[in-house]
Order: structure tokens, then sequence, then C-alpha cells
């Protein structure tokens, strides 16, 4: 099955069984034009899932930018490809990037969107939603349980200090780590309620000194080439 029906139907699932607090009408009509995606030849699936992810995490995150999952997904996909993953890898990596975060919005949006530092009761709160997307949002979806293990390890570090099995080095899936590299990257170029939006460069810089503590450093020096790449495309 196409990553792309895999995805739509895990969506469909989500939302009309409610497994995640929005509205009867929102979850009603984005389930409408899913349904209707897949009938339809004329229809951009990719495109509409982009579109949806945006959606729910502007809904969380208002500074959330238009776009950023399409951009995400086509970074973490150009870094897939320097590893030499299959096309299955790949695959399951589109469906996880668009379903990793989704343990979010089962957070109260003011805890996520506090200005001032949280507190360790609120830190161990926030941390707990790589688990709840996995077990209590995904685990119902048979299709989808092979992504299931690269979301919840997607906050985990190449020294153990991650979240929330504390597992280190190659023990954590390379997907998992692709997407938290990917997703610190987009954190720190977006603003947020604490701070402004980052250049690409001076992220770039904040990755590279957390290589072999937070990020494989493999893993860093093609990540880093491939965003100065496109930093040297875009500048001229």
């Amino acid at each position: 099955m196409p990553w792309q029906e895999v995805a739509i139907n895990t969506f469909i699932d989500i939302l009309s069984k409610k497994r995640i607090p929005i509205s009867s009408e929102i979850s009603d009509n984005i389930c409408s034009k899913l349904a209707k995606s897949k009938v339809d030849e004329h229809a951009t699936p990719k495109e509409m899932l982009y579109s949806i992810t945006d959606m729910l995490a502007k809904s969380y995150n208002p500074l959330h930018t238009k776009g950023a999952t399409k951009s995400k997904i086509q970074l973490a996909t150009k870094l897939a490809k320097s590893f030499d993953l299959p096309k299955e890898e790949s695959d399951k990596l589109h469906i996880a990037t668009l379903l990793y975060d989704i343990g979010n919005l089962m957070l109260p949006s003011e805890l996520l969107q506090k200005t001032e530092p949280l507190t360790d009761a609120e830190i161990t709160e926030i941390k707990k939603h790589p688990v709840i997307a996995a077990r209590e949002i995904l685990k119902p979806i048979s299709e989808v349980q092979d992504i299931i293990p690269i979301i919840e390890h997607h906050h985990e570090n190449w020294d153990g200090t991650g979240y929330p099995g504390k597992v280190s080095g190659n023990e954590i899936p390379l997907l998992s780590q692709i997407i938290l590299i990917t997703d610190a990257y987009f954190a720190l170029i977006e603003p947020r309620t604490y701070r402004p939006a980052l250049s690409p460069q001076e992220a770039i810089e904040i990755i590279k000194k957390d290589s072999n503590k937070k990020w494989n450093p493999d893993l860093v020096k093609e990540f880093v080439g491939l965003v100065e790449s496109d930093i040297k495309v875009n500048s001229k």
C-alpha cells in the first residue's frame, strides 16, 4: 500500500474515532476530504496530508509555520537517502514525520505555549507525548504498527540522556534519530514564545555542538552537509 494511503487511513481512523480532542465539525470535514482524495484521480494526497499536519500542529503551537511539514519531510527523506535506506524505510519515515508529534494534542495548550520557564513537573508532562502518541493514539491502528517504535523513540539522545526509554547509540532506530535532528532544526529556525527564530546557520552551529551527545556524529555530518548546501543554493 502506498505510504500516502496508509497515512490517509490513519488520519481518518484517528479523527473518526475521536482519538484526539478536536471538534466533530473539523474532524468530519477533514475525514470527508481525505476519503474523497482516495478516489479522486486529480487529488494531491501528499499536499493534503502536509496541510492537515500543519493545521493540527498550529492548534497547539500558534507559531508553527505553514509548509513546515512538507519541508521537514523533504529534508528528512534527503537525509535518509544519505544512508542508502530502502524505499520501505523512506515510506515509514514519511508517515512517522506526519504523526510523531500528534501526542502533543493530548497535552494542555497552555503548557505547550508557556513563555516562562517550565517546572520539573511540567517538563515531565511534556515528555509524555511520544508515549501518548505511540501507546494511546496509534496502538489500536493495525496499519501503522511498524511506525510506532519510530515515534516512541524520537526523543532518545545518542548518549542515552533522552526519553522515554533512555536508550543510546544504535539502539535508537535510525528513523527516530532522523526525525529528532530534523525536528530540532526546524524548532530552532521557527519562532517560539520565549525567543525569536534563529538563522539556519545559527541552528546548524547549535546542532554541531551536540554531536556525539544528542546526535549520532555520522548523522550530524550528513545533516549539516545537506543544510549548508541548501543555504548556498538559496543565497544565490
